[in-house]
């Protein structure tokens, strides 16, 4: 993984290097006016004859912009989920974990609504089990990078509506869920 960041640094080392001797719209900008800002949302309901959960989250990101098209930036993650079962017994359990993550990305603007998008993070996970003697939340931590893209559609000057899909690159082998994320939300002044 010290790879990986290394990698992803050096990228965006060699990338900031390369734009500064190009002369853009931000040479004289000041700071408010190269940030951007971003709120990702996750909202999921699934639920059987023993078990349901409701999951809720928010994903707030800032970017700074080092030309018009690329920019950098941290990106926090939180989701609480709400797990409820009666599958052992007849006594309903609950449990409420909290998973999140804290990254940085990069993100190129290809063209006026679609970008690019490279993220490495740092998550912490729960997974819960649900065995003979009740409810447990078991905990994983990893780094993750992801790969992708995305669609900002202007709501206004400068509100949009973005959509995007990563692949999960080094997702852990026995994790039985899709690589692929995908992500909803709201930016300002992308």
């Amino acid at each position: 993984m010290k790879k990986i960041l290394f990698l992803f640094l050096m990228l965006s080392a060699l990338a900031i290097s390369s734009l500064q001797g190009q002369n853009g719209r931000y040479e004289n900008v000041a700071l408010k006016d190269r940030l951007w800002y971003g709120l990702g949302f996750t909202g999921n309901y699934q639920g059987g004859n023993f078990s349901r959960t409701f999951v809720i989250g928010l994903a707030p990101m800032i970017g700074y912009k080092v030309t018009d098209r690329l920019s950098f930036g941290p990106r926090f993650s939180g989701v609480v989920s709400f797990y409820r079962s009666n599958f052992i017994t007849n006594q309903p359990e609950s449990v409420n974990p909290v998973d999140w993550s804290v990254g940085v990305f990069g993100r190129y603007r290809i063209a006026r609504e679609f970008f690019a998008h490279l993220e490495y993070a740092f998550q912490n996970e729960a997974f819960i089990i649900n065995d003979v003697s009740g409810l447990a939340i078991d905990r994983e931590t990893n780094n993750a990078l992801y790969v992708g893209g995305g669609y900002s559609s202007p709501i206004n000057e400068v509100l949009a509506f973005e959509v995007s899909i990563n692949l999960y690159v080094n997702q852990p082998f026995d994790d039985f869920r899709s690589p692929l994320n995908y992500r909803f939300g709201l930016n300002w002044n992308f």
